[in-house]
């Protein structure tokens, strides 16, 4: 075992990462800072590996290939170190500025001078562009079919030709006279604002916003629509069907050849039928939410109603069986033979049972019912607390156990062994095919054979061996060795073993005088490390390229070289003059502290100065723009050729104006608030508060102004209507035309009218104000008439309603079968007859609802309060329903199968009432506990609440003692030897059984006399 936090493992050793690296496998000195370079251990801050050998770091230090250079003066092409800079690429094998060049092929060239095409260094940079393998002149020419031809920016391709698109139009591959705002139709152009491109090639008149119909155009926005791409017609009052325009309009769908209206009629089979709430039977239609549909032919029924057969059933109350219908409540349908027995019986081949005190298993009637399944072909288990192993009941419940051969057993703390269960913390099962109990406290499984000694030993081969002080050597003989005797080196045992020895390869060697050098052992010590496969004095040597130099730490690798870091530097391969405050300029070396570096040159300047082109500039008070020193450094940028702050200013295309907080945009080259301003077709910056802009241009009218087209409108006193704006006082937009009204008008097709005065019936206008409504083409007053099937206008209004063509009394007369009849609201129509007794029916009995029942269909007394129980009423705040019969007993009760119980004082265990409720209460058997204070176990109540759980029958404490097979033991004092708990202190486990340790012994499994010795 090892320190995780600060050691790591290296083969089969362990070491200290602050001081040492495992690298190909071995432990070699160098931990914090250090990596590996191919086998060896190196300094990644102050070296750098390159092909897995180990220089020193320069600034800016790159690998090319197995050598380093320096980025900022240098590029590597090809594996070749080449003078170049950071803005430097390869081309082929040669560095090239990609700021000023391009590459072709494996040669740059100038690309303002230049441009490469097909592979081809050719004449013509700026402006100029490839045309297949020529070079062409965007500006002057235009390239077609990979050939360059006369005409420029204007200029575009058609077939193999140009042509100038501000006066031409390429239609079918030919150049055809009409340019802007013309397309094509067919050969010909057309102009799209004025004209329209129909099929066939026809040009009609109409532009924007028409569509084609044969021969004809309309407005997108009319009332017009094109039936069958030929017949125009207006969409509002005709629809279009099969081809065929017909009467009707909106609201209105196709049934074959005839329109409809949607809101009061249906298709069915192509005819035409009345009703809103219809569904269709056939060709014919009926009021689902009363009436089903079966076979074809209409049946009373409605939404809980099926079929069965050419009968209708409600399949809450009734069953269908082999055609049948029969009462649910009181008999169940089993291969479609009607059997006595309702609610809670189910089938078991040709028999019923009670699901609640019964099960079904292999066709036959065991007892069982509620949480039970069945075991084999005669018995059944409950699976919250028993568990069903190969046709055998076992005790345990849940997700927590599993079988093992015909035992159950708690897979979470115990496993399965052959057909036995055993405890997973204590024991252990060996052998894929013995299968063998095992103590892990006594013996160590090791390739399924059960060995001496057990916890804190592991296996090597066949032996076991304590893992604290030995270890396992070779990945096929493995062998036990001594930690302090002996190294594993290889996969093979070397002498030599403790702190004081490490493996280098296959030997081992003492760490604190030698060193282990790319397998080799070399002579060490505290100064010394490696460089190559040699050792070096650190002191008074450095490693350069694998090469062992003079020179301590105060030296420093200039390639092969070495120099003083103090007084020297090492620019490109070359040691001059320099020291800590020097850097490299190309070839030269300059003091860092006043001077700076602009392109290979030397300047004056210093830590805070940088480069604007080859002259030096400080960014605190400077900033380069253009190519240009300018004035303004921190919170300055640049804005084309001058500087700005950008904390209080913005740049806009160019040009300085105020800005600064994050609500500012630029619209042109101007800037503004988006939170008072905006930008009008992205050229113009306005204050919203006075101008809008409309189709892009600006407009007088700011807050409380809206755009109609290109007009501003106060959408507070005006409105828009398409395109026109209109005063909402004096006028209205109707079909998106501006027609006289204003206040208390509405629209009636293209008209306004006034709605306190008249009213608007399918588009026509008529006298009549608030209280009128529309009877098709006729307007009534709805407080003295009514509407009779929706054609025609009859005396009658409030209190009355229509009775087909005729109008009647709802206080004094009711509607039954179509006719009138006398009786008012507290009359209904039961079974096409007027009774009285009640607005609603309960089949064909008439009841009130806020006195009585309808319960089984039969009229039972009842009203508020008050529900049904099979063909009864009860009160259920003070009542309970159980099983179709009333019981005592109301809110806070619950049903126990037939009986009603409270459940704060009461519980249902088994099918039956036991005292003990409330929400601490649950059910042990046929018994009911507080589980707050008290355990079930195996059906049994046992002292113990909250923090105990069941080991067999009994209950125990689990923060003190745990389960050993069905007793309890303390964990303190006892350990638990299988099923079995013992006393740790003064007897042990061997295999499955306990013995005194002072009197026996445990040899091969089997508890012997003390007097004697193991064999």
């Amino acid at each position: 075992m090892y320190d995780y936090r600060t050691q790591s493992c290296c083969g089969l050793q362990t070491y200290n990462r602050t001081t040492h690296t495992c690298c190909g496998g071995r432990i070699q000195s160098g931990g914090t800072n250090h990596s590996c370079c191919g086998t060896e251990v190196y300094n990644y801050r102050t070296q750098i590996c390159c092909a897995g050998t180990a220089t020193e770091r320069g600034t800016y230090s790159s690998c090319c290939g197995s050598q380093p250079y320096n980025r900022l003066n240098q590029t590597c092409c090809g594996g070749t170190i080449k003078p170049g800079s950071a803005y430097h690429s390869c081309c082929g094998n040669e560095p090239y500025d990609y700021r000023t060049q391009y590459c072709c092929g494996s040669q740059p060239h100038n690309r303002t001078t230049h441009t490469c095409c097909g592979g081809r260094i050719q004449s013509g940079g700026t402006n100029h562009t490839c045309c297949g393998t020529q070079v062409y002149n965007i500006r002057t020419q235009t390239c077609c079919g990979g050939k360059a031809q006369p005409g420029g920016t204007q200029f575009r391709c058609c077939g193999v030709g140009v042509y100038n698109y501000a006066s031409h139009t390429c239609c079918l591959g030919k150049a055809v006279p009409g340019g802007s705002f013309h397309r094509c139709c067919g050969s010909q152009t057309y102009d799209y604002r004025t004209h329209t491109c129909c099929s066939a090639g026809n040009v009609l008149p109409g532009g924007l916003n028409r569509y084609c119909c044969g021969n004809q155009t309309y407005k997108m926005d009319s009332d017009k629509r094109c039936c069958n791409a030929a017949i125009p017609y207006n969409y509002k009052n005709q629809t279009c069907c099969s081809g065929k325009v017909g009467k009707g309009g909106v609201g209105y769908l196709c049934c074959g050849t005839k329109a409809y209206r949607s809101s009061s009629h249906k298709c069915c089979d192509g005819e035409v039928v009345k009703g809103r709430n219809t569904r269709c039977c056939g060709s014919k239609g009926y009021k689902w939410r009363t009436h089903e549909c079966c076979n074809g032919t209409v049946l009373p029924g409605g939404k809980s109603f099926g079929c069965c057969g050419n009968q209708s059933y409600n399949y809450y109350s009734q069953d269908c069986c082999g055609g049948q219908v029969l009462s649910s409540v009181t008999h169940t349908c089993c291969n479609d033979v009607i059997f006595p027995g309702g609610t809670y019986y189910r089938c078991c081949g040709n028999q019923t049972y009670n699901s609640l005190t019964q099960d079904c298993c292999n066709g036959q009637v065991v007892k069982g019912g509620k949480d039970h399944y069945c075991c084999g072909n005669n018995q059944t288990y409950n699976y919250k607390t028993q568990k069903c192993c190969n046709g055998h009941v076992g005790l345990g419940g849940g997700r927590n156990w599993a079988c093992c051969g015909n035992q159950s057993y708690h897979y979470r703390s115990h496993g399965c062994c052959g057909n036995q269960s055993y405890p997973k913390k204590t024991h252990g099962c060996c052998g894929a095919e013995t299968k063998q109990f095992y103590s892990k406290y006594e013996h160590t499984c090791c390739l399924g054979k059960l060995l001496s000694r057990g916890i804190n030993h592991l296996c090597c081969g066949n032996q076991s061996y304590p893992q604290r002080t030995h270890g396992c050597c070779g990945a096929e003989t493995k062998t036990p060795y001594s930690k302090r005797e002996h190294n594993c080196c290889g996969g093979e045992l070397r002498s030599g073993g403790g702190i004081n020895h490490w493996c280098c390869g296959n030997e081992t060697y003492n760490p604190s005088t030698r060193l282990c050098c790319q397998g080799q052992v070399k002579k060490g010590g505290s100064d010394r490390r490696c460089c190559g496969s040699n050792s070096y004095s650190y002191s008074n040597q450095s490693c350069c390229l694998g090469q062992v130099k003079k020179g301590g730490p105060d030296r420093r690798c200039c390639g092969s070289k070495t120099y003083s870091y103090s007084n020297q530097s090492c620019c490109e391969g070359q040691i001059k003059k320099g020291g800590p405050d020097s850097r490299c300029c190309g070839s030269k070396t300059y003091t860092y502290s006043n001077q700076t570096c602009c392109n290979g040159n030397v300047k004056q300047g210093g830590p805070y100065f940088r480069c604007c082109g080859n002259k030096p500039y400080s960014y605190r008070n400077e900033s380069c723009c253009e190519g240009k020193v300018k004035p303004g450094g921190s919170y300055h940028r640049c804005c084309g050729a001058k500087t700005y702050d950008y904390r209080t200013q913005a740049c806009c295309a160019g040009k300085v104006g105020p800005g600064g907080s994050y609500y500012y945009r630029c619209c042109g080259d101007k800037s503004y608030n988006t939170r008072t301003g905006g930008c009008c077709n992205s050229t113009r910056a306005y204050n919203r508060t006075t101008h809008t802009c409309c189709g892009g241009k600006l407009k007088a009218g700011g807050s409380n102004h809206y755009c109609c087209g290109d007009r501003v409108f106060n959408y507070l006193t005006h409105g828009c209507c398409w395109t026109r704006t209109y005063n909402r006082t004096t006028s209205n937009c109707c079909t998106s035309r501006v027609v006289p009204g204003g206040t208390n008008h509405g629209c009636c097709g293209k008209k306004a009218y006034n709605v306190t005065t008249h009213t608007c019936c399918i588009g026509k206008i008529l006298p009549g104000g608030r209280d009128y409504r529309c009877c098709r083409k006729q307007a009534y007053n709805s407080k003295t008439h009514n509407c009779c099937e929706k054609k025609n206008v009859l005396l009658g209004g409030t209190n009355h309603r229509c009775c087909g063509n005729q109008t009647y009394n709802t206080l004094t007369h009711t509607c039954c079968a179509g006719k009138i009849q006398p009786g008012g609201t507290d009359h209904a129509c039961c079974g096409g007859q007027v009774k009285p007794g009640g607005p609603n029916c309960c089949g064909s009995q008439p009841y009130n609802y806020s006195t009585q029942r309808c319960c089984s269909y039969k009229v039972v007394s009842g009203g508020a309060k008050t529900a049904c129980c099979g063909d009864q009423s009860y009160n259920y705040t003070i009542q309970s329903c159980c099983q179709n019969q009333v019981k005592p007993g109301g809110f806070g009760y619950s049903c126990c199968v037939a009986e009603a119980y409270n459940r704060t004082s009461h519980g249902c265990c088994n099918y039956k009432v036991v005292s003990g409720g409330g929400r601490y209460h649950a059910c042990c058997g046929d018994q009911s506990y507080d589980y707050t204070s008290q355990s079930c176990c195996q059906n049994q109540v046992k002292t113990g609440g909250s923090g105990y759980s069941c080991c067999g029958a009994e209950a125990y404490n689990y923060r003190t003692h745990r389960c050993c097979g069905v007793k309890p033991y303390n964990i303190t004092t006892q350990r638990c030897c299988w099923t079995e708990p013992y006393d740790s202190t003064t007897h042990g486990c061997c295999n499955t059984v306990p013995y005194e340790r002072t009197a026996q012994r445990c040899c091969s499994g089997q508890v012997q006399a003390n007097t004697t010795s193991c064999p």
